[in-house]
């Protein structure tokens, strides 16, 4: 079983894997631990979570497929894990599976140092990988990152789980990567960037998130809660419909 966080990465992966001939089962957990508790890594805590936080549905009707979907992956022989620690999202996930894997073997492919290329072979104008979701699969391929699959050692378990022992004792509204590292941070942490990208003219609320998430990786519904909350906080003032990004409109309160 070949483990990703994330459809679109597990969809790069499978069309690699079948470009090598190879029928290895391609397994995508969707839950993105970056943001939410991790005390008790449930669907049912998390969705209520993000319903009170965030403002969005909990999707009870997800709760049960989501846990199935941790514990399959848990309990498989052998994992082969795909991310990247410069995500935190992908980092976050991996500590957890290792996490409930405990002393089971786990193989890992991290393509934190990936330099990313085009089809052509030429460097992307930022190359540096940011996540596994956005590696190609003609990388895949043509850097055979499937051979560079190894087992995690047992040095490397103890130093996850302990990195992993304390993000869940502080157990913190978001996870983010800063110098290299995943650490925990408030839910206020992306306050300050979604400020920098606004001013006292009227910008549509797809532009100002798509702008920032062509820096960093973070969720658009986190992004759109904190907008909702500095307008709560009469930092940012409002119009339209606020039904969707491309009919709200925002900017500073003058």
């Amino acid at each position: 079983m070949h483990v990703t966080f994330g459809e679109s990465a597990a969809g790069s992966l499978m069309k690699a894997l079948a470009a090598l001939g190879h029928q290895d089962r391609v397994f995508p957990i969707i839950d993105d631990l970056s943001y939410g508790p991790i005390d008790v890594v449930t669907a049912e805590h998390r969705g209520l979570w993000a319903s009170h936080e965030l403002g969005v549905d909990a999707e009870p009707e997800y709760w049960p497929r989501r846990d199935a979907r941790w514990a399959e992956a848990a309990a498989d022989a052998q994992p082969v894990v795909w991310f990247s620690r410069n995500s935190a999202n992908e980092h976050a996930g991996f500590l957890e599976l290792l996490w409930r894997r405990g002393d089971a073997p786990t193989s890992i492919v991290d393509v934190t140092d990936l330099v990313r290329r085009r089809p052509d072979g030429c460097e992307y104008p930022v190359p540096r990988c940011i996540a596994f979701a956005q590696v190609g699969d003609w990388q895949i391929v043509n850097d055979d990152l499937v051979g560079d699959a190894r087992a995690v050692s047992e040095e490397e378990r103890e130093r996850y789980r302990a990195t992993w022992r304390d993000l869940r004792k502080e157990n913190a509204a978001l996870r983010v990567v800063e110098s290299g590292s995943l650490l925990s941070a408030p839910i206020t942490h992306f306050d300050t960037l979604l400020m920098s990208q606004t001013s006292d003219a009227w910008q549509i609320l797809g532009r100002l998130i798509g702008n920032i998430l062509s820096t960093i990786l973070a969720d658009e519904l986190l992004l759109w809660s904190r907008v909702d909350a500095l307008i709560e906080q009469g930092v940012l003032e409002v119009k339209g419909e606020r039904t969707s990004f491309r009919d709200t409109w925002v900017r500073r309160r003058a």
